[in-house]
């Protein structure tokens, strides 16, 4: 299916900031924010979703020691989104990857994390960190689909420096409200990483013939874009960006 219609679908009522309106005009305004897309789908032929607002995992990178480990422990920490952060015990300095996995399941299970099973976030690894890079993935069922903080390696008694920690790519559930914003021509720049609006821009003049979307229908755009990133702070920031259109 099409973006527009994937995103009808997955909305079971939009909210567009009717504060306190009675029921019958959170109705009607519900029912024109809904119109308005389907124009916008009718207009577009329902475009599907770029791969950039698809869900998908995040994986971090973290990086090697470079040869000069010899001896020494590391631990992992783990903030996991909606969870609370959680350390493992003791890593040898040049363990493999399913010694790094198990440490992790270890300490995870000892932190209850909800649903967690073991194997829930991956290691690949060739030899140790101190030949090679480490891929960490958060691919199960209790983390997958969501954006996690970096990990953090804790130095306990190694004699390299510890490795630093970067992302390679962000997790995230679908972001169809996100989809429609950039398809409408509405904003540049994005997506951002989820949960972010770093670095988007907005554009004074929509795609051609077609009127700038209602007062509403923004308000249920940036409402449903917070809410698929798990931020509140996105609606504000949205609706930022989209009062600046007006302002030029």
């Amino acid at each position: 299916m099409g973006l527009y219609t994937d995103l009808l679908a997955s909305v079971a009522s939009w909210d567009s900031g009717t504060n306190g309106a009675g029921v019958s005009e959170m109705t009607r305004r519900d029912a024109a924010v809904t119109d308005e897309i389907k124009a916008y789908k009718v207009l577009q032929s329902d475009p599907a979703a770029g791969l950039d607002f698809n869900a998908r995992d995040e994986s971090q990178r973290i990086s090697t020691f470079n040869g000069v480990a010899s001896s020494g422990n590391f631990t992992l920490t783990i903030d996991l989104a909606g969870e609370s952060a959680f350390t493992t015990g003791n890593i040898v300095w040049n363990a493999s990857a399913a010694t790094i996995e198990t440490a992790i399941d270890v300490a995870a299970t000892t932190a209850a994390v909800t649903d967690w099973t073991n194997g829930d976030i991956s290691v690949a690894l060739t030899t140790n960190l101190n030949d090679a890079e480490a891929s960490v993935t958060f691919d199960g069922d209790s983390v997958d689909e969501a954006r996690h903080s970096l990990i953090v390696m804790n130095d306990v008694d190694l004699d390299a420096t510890v490795s630093t920690v970067s992302v390679i790519t962000y997790g995230q559930t679908d972001r169809l409200a996100w989809a429609a914003i950039d398809a409408m021509g509405l904003i540049t720049g994005g997506p951002p990483p989820t949960g972010e609006t770093t670095g988007l821009s907005v554009v004074t003049d929509p795609i051609p013939n077609v009127a700038y979307p209602s007062y509403q229908t923004l308000q249920a755009l940036a409402i449903q874009a917070a809410t698929e990133d798990g931020n509140d702070d996105i609606y504000q920031d949205l609706m930022d960006l989209f009062r600046q259109r007006h302002a030029v």
